[in-house]
């Protein structure tokens, strides 16, 4: 070992400054290197780390965002159901019940003297996803008058009733009676 520190002494001293200058550079470089290349290449592995995790952090506070917007909006969607449900009782309170159908009777054969009824007919019930709907087709001959009547009595009844078709044609052999044909749609509560 003595021999070895003797060389490297004697190698020393044979050396200018200036190359002894280079040679700690190096040896300091190298030095350092292999110090600081782990714990750099540890600070690259936590920069990339960071870099991910303020990622996710971006896409947490964006959805945290759009849940805070929908929990506003689902205000909005409750008094819109309120408002909805509203409606859907009127109408349901407007719809016929079955044991309402005497009165329809009562409703669609106004009693006037110059009204004939020629034909009166119930269709089958149909039904849909609200309510059923009862066709009736009526003919009857009146006055211009007396059926406009009959038309605006039936729209100011209480219940839902849609007149689907609605024909006119004059009365032969009479100046002021009409014949007309309609196409009712009766809503029935289920």
């Amino acid at each position: 070992m003595n021999l070895y520190k003797k060389k490297i002494g004697n190698f020393w001293a044979q050396l200018s400054n200036k190359n002894k200058i280079i040679i700690f550079s190096l040896v300091s470089l190298f030095l350092l290197f292999m110090f600081f290349s782990p714990k750099y290449k540890e600070l690259e592995r936590m920069r990339s780390e960071k870099i991910k995790i303020k990622s996710k952090l971006d896409q947490k506070k964006l959805n945290l965002i759009d849940a805070q917007n929908e929990a506003k909006n689902i205000q909005k969607y409750e008094r819109e159901y309120i408002e909805i449900k509203s409606k859907i009782d009127g109408f349901k309170k407007s719809l016929m019940s079955e044991r309402d159908l005497i009165n329809l009777i009562n409703i669609l054969t106004f009693r006037e003297n110059d009204i004939d009824y020629l034909l009166f007919i119930s269709e089958p019930i149909e039904d849909s996803k609200v309510s059923k709907r009862l066709p009736i087709k009526i003919e009857l001959e009146a006055t211009y008058f007396l059926l406009s009547k009959y038309i605006d009595y039936i729209e100011q009844s209480n219940f839902i009733i849609d007149i689907k078709k609605f024909n006119i044609e004059k009365k032969k052999n009479s100046y002021d009676k009409i014949k007309a044909s309609l196409l009712l749609a009766v809503y029935i509560s289920k």
